[in-house]
């Protein structure tokens, strides 16, 4: 039973942030829950930095799974989708998404409809406009091409995590779908998507929300539904978080927005 307090309703989406690295005896912990598969990607990997951020991200998941599912953290299985995206095996009504970059990790939850989250870590690019030309649509590259120059690493951070986390909800594919669905671009403007695949109609169904989530970071958030009332909290304590019952009594809940 998920713990009082942090039940999901059907039209509500918690998003949760995790400010890492975790320490050692967190991050044992952490890497102990990972199934095999999950075990050996850490274990291919040569750098620490990179192996901890995966140990985090993926022990987080599947602690916070847990608590919303009553089940151990180990005890998670996954299945993965065409283009990748993981969900839960057996089918269950939550669905969820994780996204990390730099320090930061971003669990997205939700209830019967599909959720996609990106979060990126805003430094400088030198040809991210070569970037936009080749993986925006074109009207993408005109309006954050008609931006102030200072203004444009920004924009870009910000249409890129807007486009991710819509091709994460509906698993397209980033690979094929970039340039596939357009969005909106100025940071200060709405977050919608315009169209996809040249399909205005085809957005209609979804929730574009930009995640204001940590300073030097870029964040959004994408589900298949009308507007939700959101929810964001924070993981302060690696050494609590990884404990098995006092996961929500060391979350910081930070809004809610209806």
């Amino acid at each position: 039973m998920t713990p009082a307090g942090f039940g999901l309703a059907s039209d509500a989406v918690h998003v949760w942030t995790l400010l890492g690295p975790a320490p050692n005896d967190a991050m044992a912990t952490l890497m102990g829950v990972l199934d095999d598969q999950e075990t050996e990607r850490v274990a291919r990997l040569h750098f620490r930095g990179l192996r901890e951020s995966l140990i985090t991200s993926h022990g987080a998941l599947r602690f916070l799974l847990g608590h919303y599912l009553g089940l151990d953290a180990e005890k998670i299985r996954f299945a993965v989708g065409p283009h990748g995206k993981p969900r839960l095996e057996p089918t269950n009504r939550l669905s969820f998404n994780m996204a990390h970059s730099g320090a930061l990790t971003v669990v997205a939850l939700t209830m019967d409809c599909h959720i996609g989250v990106d979060v990126e870590r805003i430094q400088p690019l030198c040809d991210f406009r070569q970037v936009a030309a080749e993986f925006f649509c074109p009207d993408e590259v005109r309006e954050l091409m008609s931006l102030p120059p200072e203004d444009q690493q920004d924009a870009f951070f910000c249409a890129w995590t807007r486009k991710e986390a819509y091709l994460k909800a509906s698993d397209i594919g980033l690979s094929t779908g970039l340039s596939r669905v357009c969005v909106s671009v100025k940071p200060k403007s709405p977050p919608r998507i315009i169209h996809v695949n040249n399909e205005a109609d085809y957005a209609e169904p979804w929730t574009l929300v930009d995640l204001p989530l940590a300073p030097l970071y870029r964040a959004a958030l994408a589900y298949r539904a009308r507007r939700r009332s959101l929810s964001y909290f924070r993981i302060t304590n690696f050494a609590e978080f990884t404990q098995p019952s006092p996961l929500f009594d060391t979350a910081c809940w930070i809004q809610r927005n209806e």
